[in-house]
């Protein structure tokens, strides 16, 4: 049974109704600076938030390029208006064709912006072509806040850092952000820990968002235990007078038979499974519509372009083999609901080889979502979706294990309590660990690899260490003793562990994920 697309739209209201609304000044305007200015504000956040969009209020003209770059200094931007050496850019969101003055125009961030709680001075600096529009203050219209955030506006200048601000100044605009998670049970986690491994990828294609990969392919290259994924090394095969017609139906699967047998990582096999929703398996996987990670990762063995495909008489999925290659091919099949519409691909299983390959001709994209990638199944770990044609043409090299990376998590600090940090994933053989604790954040974080540690990043500063011996665990806990006055209560503490496991690198360390402690009161 399908689920219809008006309960499709349904959910995707009820998702968006609640998601965190922005917080809004004004984009009355009344002033306005230079192409290249800068406008001021403070942030004082009670949560922490990721920043992730701009509506802004423009003077320039209308289809002006740029881009508006957000940069944050300590506190406030009060007296650091003409101190450029305090502020620190942060992120910046280009901006394709700029709206009329009066009407928002959007700008996404090319990076969130992630601020944790406490007070910021908030600068927001044009690129050459814009200019931002501004209310004068009038001491009744300089506030605007919610249970999260309060925006205190603000001055401006007509060249950032440089001569007397002119003040009060309103920055019209919105702020799109969402709640860090974490700090309700314990803490922010960002960055992330080195050399952890996967043995799966795969791109998830919401409904809705654009579906990139058509007129590409990639390569799936079989080392042995593993695959290496690369820019696609063959091209699309149409299927001859000799293709057969699987004859496949809405949400139906079949088995086809090949001429010997195909090795994959972790086995062979003389027959495939063919889903006429886009994957394939050496045995049967079941004939889902609903593309799902979980599903996905659980089930077996899987070469995927998983998506709501309804085959017909006309446009059905092919399938021959010449020489060693076997072709399956999706032949201008319809999307639900789209009988119109037409989805051309097409995988090919190169038995001499192992390798397989996944080439895409036309894809239209009315409907549904979409999952890329591979899978071994079984309950394979979680690699997170990855932009695949932004990695290609790189490679994505995949692992024959599946092992993650050595972690840092905490209950949550509340002041005159003992909050427990536990240092999980320590690798066999590891003997001695450290957590190192800090009031300094580095995110993004320091690369390691000038000591020997590629692929490593420090997170906080080397203000204090506890170090610990493992006793042959996987997992350490240490106790964190919060001091009971409330002075405390509202600080931000970050926290790293280290494990020295000989073999991971020239150093012998790997590192976890960096975690922040908003100390509570309760």
């Amino acid at each position: 049974m399908h689920r219809t697309l008006a309960s499709s739209a349904v959910a995707a209201v009820a998702a968006l109704a609640s998601a965190q609304s922005p917080l809004t000044t004004t984009f009355i305007g009344g002033n306005g600076g230079a192409n290249g200015g800068v406008v001021y504000f403070d942030l004082q956040l009670s949560v922490g938030i990721s920043i992730g969009a701009l509506d802004c209020n423009f003077v320039s003209a209308a289809g002006s390029v740029g881009a508006v770059d957000l940069l944050t200094c300590p506190t406030t931007h009060t007296g650091n208006e003409t101190n450029a050496a305090a502020w620190t850019l942060r992120g910046s969101a280009p901006v394709a064709s700029q709206n009329p003055t009066f009407t928002p125009t959007h700008a996404v961030l090319a990076t969130p912006v992630t601020l944790l709680p406490g007070s910021y001075g908030i600068a927001l600096r044009n690129s050459a072509l814009l200019g931002h529009a501004f209310t004068n203050g009038t001491g009744s219209n300089q506030v605007y806040g919610n249970a999260d955030l309060v925006l205190t506006a603000g001055a401006a200048q007509n060249v950032p850092f440089v001569g007397a601000p002119s003040l009060p100044r309103v920055w019209n605009g919105r702020i799109y952000y969402g709640v860090l998670p974490g700090y309700a049970t314990g803490g922010y986690q960002y960055g992330s820990g080195c050399y952890r491994k996967v043995r799966s990828f795969y791109e998830f294609f919401s409904a809705g968002t654009l579906f990139d990969l058509a007129n590409s392919s990639l390569s799936l290259l079989n080392s042995g235990g593993s695959y290496v994924v690369l820019p696609g090394l063959t091209t699309f095969v149409p299927p001859s007078a000799n293709a057969v017609n699987l004859g496949l139906t809405d949400d139906s699967q079949t088995t086809i038979t090949l001429a010997g047998t195909f090795s994959f990582p972790g086995g062979s096999t003389s027959t495939l499974n063919v889903c006429s929703n886009g994957f394939i398996s050496p045995v049967a996987n079941g004939t889902s519509f609903a593309p799902g990670v979980a599903a996905f990762l659980a089930g077996a063995t899987r070469w995927a372009s998983w998506h709501d495909y309804v085959p017909n008489a006309t446009h059905n999925v092919m399938f021959e083999q010449v020489n060693n290659v076997a072709y399956v091919t999706w032949n201008a099949v319809p999307e639900i609901g789209f009988p119109g519409s037409a989805c051309t691909f097409q995988f090919q299983f190169d038995r001499t080889t192992g390798n397989v390959h996944l080439v895409y001709q036309g894809m239209s994209q009315l409907a549904g979502s979409h999952l890329v990638g591979y899978t071994p199944g079984g309950g394979a770990l979680d690699p997170g979706t990855v932009d695949i044609s932004a990695s290609l043409p790189g490679t994505i090299t995949l692992s024959a294990v599946d092992s993650q990376a050595l972690a840092v998590a905490s209950q949550r600090p509340v002041i005159g309590t003992t909050a427990n940090i536990t240092t999980s994933n320590i690798k066999p053989g590891t003997i001695l660990g450290a957590n190192i604790l800090s009031f300094v954040q580095h995110d993004p974080g320091i690369s390691a690899a000038p000591f020997g540690m590629p692929g490593c990043f420090q997170y906080v500063g080397l203000d204090a260490t506890h170090a610990f011996l493992t006793g042959g665990s996987s997992t350490n806990g240490f106790g964190l003793a919060i001091p009971s006055s409330p002075a405390f209560a509202g600080a931000n503490v970050f926290t790293q562990s280290f494990a020295f496991s000989p073999g991971v690198n020239v150093l012998g360390v790997e590192s976890s994920n960096g975690l922040a402690l908003h100390l509570g009161l309760n």
